[in-house]
């Protein structure tokens, strides 16, 4: 196997940026077995991440089935798990962490509280809205700011509002605020962080841990938070990281003429039109659908 077999081409920066139709499990497997063919079947020194959890086992599996075609059908190593675990794992901090369900007790707690903001709606139902926008802050780096006021001036500003916007938008900033705060309170008397922030100070904590004759390959979805932003530029620098991402953003430089490969294309292009405007040109240009004998919908339980 040589590079230049593999079907793209991978930039100097340690990136790889695949085409949203390209299968990035075999092809992340491709450029491991490539890049340490001389180490096989030894890779105990390799650590790769995934996006979710859920793909450990698959990618494992096409990692074993792949080695064996070159001829080695065991291999030591390597490390496969979610950039989640491995954060945890490498990471030296002892922090206590507040459960979700325990999270979402003290949310509801707080909102009952405080019944004149959220009146009739239910509180259970807010509270998992207000935990998952507390997630998206926290991942983004954002601290709302003390003042009440200056708040709903912010949110105003952002939004643009006339004088009638600016009331409602009012009632909800005064609902983020006050519960955001409440919160962050109830969690410091607790000694306790949540989740989300527990995995931001592990990954930052991660890389202090790492010896320098180990490596990791990060495969998944490119959208990291800015935390991971600044994790990857970390192990880019010193040349410990390979990034394998798809990009929807991206998907042009690889246009193909496959029917399912341009569905894909048009599901994903979303900064060139909407989503009814993009399933219109879809119809339009692709009279037979591409996907009914790949896609299935089927109702599950949880993400994996």
């Amino acid at each position: 196997m040589s590079q230049q077999s593999l079907p793209f081409d991978e930039p100097p920066t340690g990136q790889t940026v695949l085409p949203i139709y390209q299968h990035i499990i075999e092809s992340c497997v491709d450029i491991i077995l490539d890049r340490f063919k001389q180490q096989l079947p030894d890779l105990s020194n390799i650590h790769i991440l995934l996006s979710s959890s859920g793909a450990v086992t698959q990618f494992r599996s096409v990692l074993l089935q792949k080695a064996d075609t070159i001829g080695h059908s065991a291999l030591l190593g390597p490390n496969i798990m979610s950039l989640e675990n491995w954060a945890k794992q490498q990471s030296l901090l002892s922090l206590t962490t507040l459960s979700e369900h325990s999270r979402e007790l003290l949310l509801v707690g707080a909102l009952k509280e405080f019944p004149h903001i959220y009146k009739q709606s239910s509180p259970w139902t807010l509270a998992e809205s207000l935990m998952e926008l507390f997630d998206e802050l926290t991942l983004a780096n954002i601290e709302l700011p003390k003042n009440l006021e200056d708040f709903q001036q912010k949110i105003s500003d952002a939004y643009g509002a006339t004088e009638d916007v600016k009331a409602t938008l009012g009632k909800e900033a005064l609902l983020v605020h006050t519960l955001w705060y409440a919160m962050q309170q109830q969690l410091s008397d607790l000694g306790s962080v949540d989740r989300t922030t527990a995995n931001l100070l592990h990954l930052g904590n991660s890389t202090e841990q790492l010896p320098d004759n180990q490596h990791v390959f990060f495969c998944g979805i490119d959208n990291p938070a800015p935390s991971e932003t600044d994790w990857r530029k970390q192990l880019l620098k010193r040349q410990q990281l390979n990034l394998v991402v798809q990009n929807y953003t991206e998907y042009n430089s690889k246009k193909s003429d496959d029917p399912y490969h341009r569905f894909l294309d048009f599901a994903y292009d979303i900064k060139s039109m909407n989503f009814y405007q993009r399933a219109e040109l879809c119809k339009e240009q692709l009279s037979n659908s591409p996907v009914q004998s790949r896609i299935r919908i089927f109702a599950s339980e949880s993400a994996e």
